[in-house]
């Protein structure tokens, strides 16, 4: 599917040129470029701490969750704490404009409830895109791709999606014939999608507001001062919503790091700023550095944008003064390289021998990949003088590929060290948030592969909350019981019939018989079959045995009921009594999961859903 959503996703949509709204600010942005991130954070502090004290948090836009981690980190190693701000994202703090009555909850076109709003339409969109006899699994992902496609639009193509609402194409005049039939169905679709809900779509309310004295006024109010990090791009409907609190009269900071600002500022200067509407592909550059040509492009379109907020470019007048000396280490050369716009050039300064400042190694798998990263980060805390565990940034093209190595190699101790590596997660699988999410989804994966026989069951064991529920956290000796118990019972078959050898019923009736029988081989039932009876040599804990027995009894039935895919409200119902019997979540508890659950029990969609599609 992600190859069918590449090929029916028209290059001229992603190409149509930007035009932002002219809402002719009173009080224009200040534009505050960087090279790198410890010239923002003094910035970033320097303005903070000139700011006048308030028990109004400063709204700081942030780029993504990991870096308004980082930022916030640094903050506290600086100040020694992070108060006063209200770091958010740009979709949030969009929706917050628009529709602050609404809090900070979902409006129906964010993409999570997008996706359930797509949902019931996929029907129509299946053969566009290649898939053939899809199951509801594959139909919820296909919605997920198209909810986040209209999500893009809406950020990054606001004039687009205006056309649209005008009845119009959005597609430039020359934009082919396939690209045209891939804009007519998205277009219908989200002409549909607009007409199911009564709230404003984000770049249609933007540009409504822009003559609206009165909520203006309330905006230079609610956001008297607001600041704005980018690392490399910019929201394009997060630039027209700056210029429309611009207008209303907020004082706002944009700090940006950027490649190159020699580079850009050099385009500036020579007027060969790329016009709007070329994407980054189109942009042929002459800078003496391969890097730059290449990487360089996509800061290009962020320039653009800024100069958009401040056409003059006033923060450009104060680049630091480029040093024609060339450094010795490969790292520190490279990177003089690309901002004074040198042609690399190893033949008048060759690398020296021991030079480790860049390395590249040739690993045959995920985990090798990690030891050679742990091996590397202990030989830099060996070499190199106060480095601190904070100030080490491991980047990898997927953490979910990644996670489970991170406890099983770099923070595993060796060499006889006392520890592994003090790694810590930027960003967590849902699975890692808390005890709830981990078990629900645990439950979920258990319903859809239809695991059901005794290893199955013993992983269940393993969740923190089903070891709750049970009132065995904490208890190695108990749980073990428990575990000898599901061996004993003889589940072999999984659900299977009431009175099928090998199934959870029979599994159950043979530990219930083992607690009032005891070990007895020779008990019948009255049809003349042996009970079997599952009991220990000393009957103990007869109390955790009843609890065992009611809570396998519970689970059964939900995964009976869980084979049958539901609609997304009554999947809210089934995971609420779920959090309820099996993973034993008072209201306190369930509170981690309760995002999730809300949004299940919130959407008006009616189109069934298995648990696969429910687990993802």
């Amino acid at each position: 599917m992600d190859g069918a959503r590449r090929s029916n996703c028209p290059q001229a949509l992603k190409k149509s040129p930007h035009k932002t709204l002219d809402p002719a600010p009173s009080r224009p942005p200040e534009i505050i470029p960087h090279e790198d991130f410890g010239g923002l954070l003094d910035a970033f502090l320097a303005g903070a701490k000139s700011r006048m004290p308030s028990v109004r948090p400063l709204p700081v836009i942030v780029p993504s969750i990991p870096f308004s981690d980082h930022l916030q980190r640094r903050v506290a190693d600086r100040t020694g704490i992070c108060m006063g701000f209200d770091f958010v994202m740009p979709q949030a703090f969009i929706g917050r404009i628009i529709s602050p009555e609404a809090g900070r909850g979902d409006s129906d076109w964010s993409k999570r409830r997008l996706l359930w709003r797509i949902f019931p339409h996929v029907r129509a969109c299946e053969e566009r895109v290649g898939l053939r006899d899809p199951s509801s699994r594959d139909r919820l992902a296909l919605a997920g791709l198209l909810a986040d496609q209209m999500d893009q639009y809406a950020h990054s193509r606001p004039d687009m999606v205006r056309a649209w609402a005008k009845g119009r194409s959005g597609l430039p005049a020359g934009a082919s014939e396939q690209d045209r039939a891939n804009e007519a169905w998205q277009r219908e679709l989200w002409e549909k999608l607009r007409g199911e809900t009564g709230q404003p779509h984000p770049a249609l309310e933007i540009e409504r507001l822009c003559g609206d004295k009165e909520r203006l006024a309330a905006l230079r109010e609610c956001y008297p001062r607001l600041v704005v990090i980018g690392t490399g791009s910019l929201d394009p409907l997060l630039v027209e919503t700056l210029l429309l609190l611009a207008r209303a009269g907020s004082q706002i900071e944009v700090h940006v790091v950027l490649p190159s600002l020699h580079f850009l500022g050099d385009l500036r200067r020579n007027k060969r700023l790329p016009a709007p509407e070329a994407g980054p592909e189109d942009f042929s550059s002459e800078a003496g550095h391969d890097l730059l040509a290449s990487m360089g492009r996509h800061a290009i379109g962020s320039f653009v944008l800024l100069g958009e907020l401040d056409e003059q470019y006033e923060g450009w007048d104060t680049l630091p003064e480029e040093d024609a000396a060339v450094p010795d280490a490969l790292l520190p050369r490279l990177q003089a390289d690309v901002r004074a716009l040198r042609d690399p050039d190893c033949r008048t300064a060759p690398v020296a021998a021991g030079d480790t400042s860049i390395r590249v190694h040739a690993c045959y798998g995920l985990r090798r990949e990690t030891e050679t990263i742990r091996d590397e980060v202990l030989r830099a805390f060996s070499e190199l003088e106060n480095l601190r565990p904070d100030e080490v940034c491991i980047a990898v093209p997927s953490l979910d590929s990644y996670r489970p190595l991170v406890p099983a190699v770099l923070r595993a101790a060796v060499g006889g060290a006392a520890h592994g590596l003090p790694v810590r997660l930027t960003e967590l699988a849902p699975s890692e948030r808390g005890l709830m999410v981990e078990g629900l989804l645990a439950l979920l994966e258990m319903a859809r592969v239809e695991r059901f026989e005794a290893s199955g069951l013993l992983e269940l064991l393993t969740l923190r909350a089903v070891q709750a529920a049970l009132g065995i956290e904490d208890d190695d000796k108990k749980l073990e019981l428990v575990r000898g118990w599901v061996k004993a019972s003889g589940i072999t078959s999984g659900l299977g019939e009431d009175a099928e050898q090998g199934s959870w019923s029979n599994g159950r009736d043979r530990l219930v018989a083992g607690r009032w029988l005891g070990p007895d081989a020779g008990a019948r039932y009255p049809d003349n079959r042996y009970v079997l009876p599952a009991a220990d040599d000393l009957g103990g804990e007869p109390e955790l045995r009843e609890t065992f027995i009611a809570w396998h009894d519970h689970l059964e039935r939900s995964m009976r009921e869980w084979e049958e895919p539901a609609t997304p409200r009554r999947w809210h119902e089934r995971l609420l009594e779920a959090c309820r019997l099996l993973l034993g979540a008072d209201d306190d508890a369930r509170i981690e999961a309760q995002e999730y659950l809300d949004l299940l029990g919130s959407v008006a969609c009616d189109e069934p859903v298995d648990a696969g599609g429910i687990g993802d």
